[in-house]
């Protein structure tokens, strides 16, 4: 007997694909919120709710501080929404999941508050993404962060793709059967893997169009030059240096390789041994 459909929330490391990820999934029939940004690497627009994004501008706002702060706290917990205008905010950025008027939202920052998100909505599913770390740096560097952190830019990107792999790591521990980890790259190349997902969510059959007709494997299929990659061997051998002077909460964070592991350990779908 199958599964009833589950509301699904995508996730994701940064830079991990999950907005041509959510276009693949809206033209397999999955409802999501309406997008009017545009780009011209993404003309159906990053599938994200204007109130999600405004919810998230709003607590970074708050102690837990903006969403490059390297730490292990959670970005959202129940404190959080003690504080009205927050609480208000989180209604609205929501609602489409709270009324069951989609399938799915799509925003990669929610990889930071995953338990608290898997409590609040018992029968959500998470679909949390992971590209190679080698593969996304550059594009982490140059993207994410804004110009007055371009000097620490190489080191916080390290550092940032370790803590949201440490959350997705913990939710995939702790929700084993309410996570699927999806290492985008083999997703991707995997004839089989779309129609595994769709029945982990609970909608065998749902998986309707090839992910090659939503996402440009030649653009996806790109890889870090030379020059990148060993700029990026540096820069995560620097931060293992660093470890031990990041303080206790933080030292954890400095390995990319360990988390890098765990992720291919508790991998779901794609080719996680590339």
């Amino acid at each position: 007997m199958n599964s009833p459909p589950r509301p699904v929330l995508v996730v994701g490391c940064p830079r991990s694909g999950t907005s041509p990820f959510a276009r693949w999934l809206h033209a397999c029939g999955l409802s999501t919120v309406s997008d009017d940004r545009r780009h011209e690497r993404y003309p159906s627009g990053y599938f994200e709710y204007l109130p999600m994004l405004m919810f998230h501008r709003s607590l970074e706002r708050l102690p837990r501080g903006a969403d490059h702060r390297i730490t292990t706290e959670p970005f959202l917990t129940k404190e959080t929404l003690e504080h009205p205008f927050v609480a208000r905010t989180f209604e609205l950025a929501f609602e489409p999941l709270l009324r069951d008027q989609v399938d799915f939202l799509k925003y990669p920052q929610l990889a930071l508050s995953l338990d608290f998100l898997l409590d609040r909505f018992p029968a959500a599913h998470v679909i949390a993404l992971w590209r190679n770390p080698v593969d996304s740096f550059r594009s982490m560097v140059t993207k994410e962060f804004p110009l007055e952190m371009i000097a620490a830019a190489p080191l916080k990107a390290v550092l940032l793709w370790n803590v949201y792999a440490h959350h997705l790591v913990g939710a995939k521990r702790d929700h084993p059967d309410r996570v699927t980890l999806v290492e985008v790259d083999g997703f991707f190349g995997n004839a089989s893997a779309p129609s595994a997902l769709f029945e982990r969510l609970g909608r065998p059959g749902g998986a309707s169009v090839p992910v090659t007709e939503a996402i440009d494997p030649v653009l996806w299929g790109r890889r870090s030059s030379l020059r990148w990659r060993a700029f990026h061997r540096t820069m995560a051998a620097l931060c293992r240096a660093l470890g031990a002077r990041l303080g206790p909460q933080r030292a954890p964070l400095a390995d990319q390789g360990f988390w890098l592991r765990e992720l291919r350990r508790r991998t779901d779908l794609g080719a996680a041994e590339r």
